[in-house]
């Protein structure tokens, strides 16, 4: 491609991932561009230098494009007019002392070190600085210039190094919609000021050192559909105003934290709720009845909204890690969206498994296992005809496997194991692709994929002896024997029968 013949051009919109642009290191375009998107060019290793000849680009993308260098001074001093910049996607290295770009930034997925860059920008909206390696606190970036900051909408520092406690200055933040600082170090609690932030609809800080109990400012945040706080400290009982406020909560992530009590009841409020997971804490008591209220894990269609508020249109960023089929999946915007999942395990729970839950027809994964939970699976768990995940090990479950369960076409992944369930297990093609690690630990459990027999099921049969084999050994075995004895017989009768004509004849000789 040949770009010093493209004269008068403005705008160069080329994205490949097959293409390669060779220039050399000295060379500047003939033209001047306002917009420049070359997404997974294979522009690198070097940074362009010939971007320093470009004083009227306002849009730039050059992410995944291959390039592992360090941002010269002369970009930074050059970058104020820019309104769209992504570099993101690349091996850039370096620390970043000043930003002065425009209104959008992407510079995730990079290899940025040492700390927060000042903003020094009055219109930036959406900032990624995400998967890096960006360390220190996050008070000077978020206090010291919070009133260049207040139109910011989208602010993600996840995957970095970041420590310390959270700062206690979001009042001016009054536009921001998406807060995600999951996977850092940060300590301490979540500060009253976020209550402030009316606007927030996403709060992902999961994967920290956070402790303490939720601020009761957070129930002012009544926009709030996605709130994960996965892997902190956090203790104490779980607030009733956590079902009272939030209305539109999509995603419910409390797993692996020191929250003690009971399920409050208030959390039947959430009818919008379509990811609930409380796994790994100390919740005690009966799971709510109510919870079959869940309407978005009930509804016919998937189409429950989650994709228009978590990500701005240029990111990927997961926006969810959930933990099913015992395995651990990132779940982006584009897919959360068709999950519905709920998970109690590792709790002290008791009582019965709520009938109402299996009204849940669209729920896709159900953990409770690791509870006290007791009396019988309920005979309508086929009414979750999409369940694909079934963990119900480790309590103390009793009577018969509801013939029901054989009909679960979708289910991949089923543990019943170490319970006191009781009876044959049920046939059908599906139960028979599980082994029997799924059943183990139940006593009075019989019948494949077991190898205890059930009461009434007839013996195998055994081989009987042949009446007319005095000595014990079957026909078949007689026949290999006269088989073997036939093989030399044959010889000597084929060899002769042509080689003696020969010896004898001696027409046959000269033929």
């Amino acid at each position: 491609m040949h770009l010093s013949n493209l004269t008068g051009l403005k705008y160069l919109y080329a994205y490949s991932n097959l293409l390669t642009l060779k220039v050399s290191s000295n060379w500047a375009p003939p033209f001047q561009l306002q917009s420049l998107m070359m997404e997974s060019w294979r522009l690198g290793p070097r940074f362009p230098s010939w971007l320093q000849s470009q004083k009227d680009l306002r849009y730039l993308d050059l992410s995944n494009t291959k390039i592992s260098d360090v941002i010269p001074s002369w970009f930074w001093s050059h970058s104020s007019r820019i309104n769209l910049l992504d570099l993101s996607k690349n091996q850039l290295q370096g620390s970043i002392p000043r930003l002065f770009v425009g209104e959008t930034v992407y510079l995730g997925s990079n290899n940025f070190s040492g700390p927060l860059p000042r903003i020094t920008s009055r219109t930036i909206t959406e900032l990624d600085l995400s998967n890096d390696s960006f360390s220190g606190r996050l008070s000077p970036m978020i206090c010291e210039h919070n009133d260049r900051m207040r139109g910011l909408a989208f602010l993600d520092l996840s995957r970095n190094l970041l420590s310390g406690e959270l700062p206690d200055c979001w009042m001016n933040y009054s536009t921001l919609k998406v807060l995600h600082l999951g996977n850092n170090s940060l300590t301490g609690n979540i500060p009253s000021s976020l209550g402030f932030v009316s606007t927030l609809q996403s709060l992902p800080l999961y994967k920290n050192n956070m402790l303490e109990d939720l601020p009761m400012s957070l129930q002012n945040c009544t926009s709030l559909r996605l709130l994960d706080l996965t892997e902190n400290h956090f203790s104490g009982s779980l607030p009733t105003w956590l079902g009272n406020s939030y209305y539109d909560l999509v995603v419910l992530m409390l797993r692996s934290n020191k929250f003690s009590g009971r399920i409050p009841q208030e959390l039947c409020h959430l009818t919008s709720l379509q990811i609930l997971d409380l796994a790994r804490n100390n919740f005690s008591g009966h799971i709510p009845r109510c919870f079959g209220n869940f309407s978005a894990m009930a509804r016919q269609d998937d189409s429950s909204g989650v994709i228009d508020f978590l990500l701005p249109l240029k990111t990927l960023t997961e926006t969810a890690v959930l933990v099913t089929k015992e395995r651990e999946y990132k779940y982006y915007s584009q897919t959360l969206a068709l999950v519905k999942s709920m998970d109690f395990s590792s709790n002290n729970l008791i009582g019965e498994i709520p009938k109402g839950v299996t009204s849940l027809y669209r729920l896709r994964f159900l953990n409770l296992s690791a509870n006290k939970l007791n009396r019988g699976i309920p005979d309508n768990v086929n009414a979750m005809k999409l369940l694909e995940s079934l963990d119900l090990s480790w309590n103390q479950l009793t009577g018969a496997i509801p013939q029901s369960l054989a009909s679960l076409t979708s289910l991949s992944h089923l543990n019943l194991s170490f319970n006191n369930l009781s009876g044959r297990i049920p046939s059908s093609t599906q139960i028979q692709t599980f082994s029997a690690l799924s059943f183990i630990g139940n006593h009075d459990l019989c019948g494949p994929p077991l190898t205890v027999s059930c009461i009434g099921d007839d013996p195998p049969p055994e081989p009987t002896p042949n009446a007319d084999n005095e000595g014990g050994e079957d026909d078949g075995w007689i026949d290999m024997k006269w088989f073997y004895a036939s093989i030399p017989l044959g010889f000597v009768v084929g060899f002769w029968g042509i080689l003696g004509p020969l010896a004898f004849s001696k027409v046959w000789r000269f033929a």
